[in-house]
């Protein structure tokens, strides 16, 4: 009989062999088998995982708040963050799809907290300029305006 084969292969995964020839593929991380759920094709598994790993990166950030100096820019934590879930570690504890969306996510949140981010770019193009209604959204406000006057006349 033989004996049960176990090989470390080069992504972190793990590649079982068993006695009868078949193979096993195990990938590593703790959320790497929720990152295969999907419904009606969308991957629910990896948007849950990989925000389960954003919250928990946002805990420990939490916890550690008072020692961090307040001169660090806002971005720079989640883009810390971002660059740790490519890390083979955080890979290895909670699978690399995983990882890699949550990264994604953080880097998301970096930008937006940035200087750079297209938000704060672009709401200075306009400064506080409306655009011109159209004719239907001018008609709409008006009848919305009669139809307030018109009820508090009736109070």
């Amino acid at each position: 009989m033989e004996d049960l084969e176990l090989k470390k292969k080069e992504d972190g995964s793990w590649k079982l062999k068993l006695p009868e020839g078949e193979v096993a593929n195990l990938e590593q991380g703790a959320l790497a088998g929720l990152a295969r759920m999907e419904v009606f094709g969308l991957p629910i598994g990896k948007a849950a995982g990989s925000i389960l790993t954003v919250m928990l990166w946002d805990m420990l950030r939490g916890m550690i708040s008072g020692a961090i100096p307040t001169a660090i820019p806002q971005w720079a934590i989640p883009a810390i963050g971002s660059w740790v879930m490519t890390t083979k570690t955080v890979g290895g504890i909670v699978g690399s799809e995983i990882a890699d969306a949550a990264g994604l996510i953080l880097l998301v949140d970096a930008i937006q907290a940035s200087p750079l981010s297209p938000r704060k770019l672009l709401s200075g193009v306009f400064k506080g300029q409306q655009l011109p209604e159209t004719e239907r959204e001018t008609a709409e406000r008006e009848a919305t305006i009669s139809d307030v006057a018109d009820w508090l006349k009736t109070q």
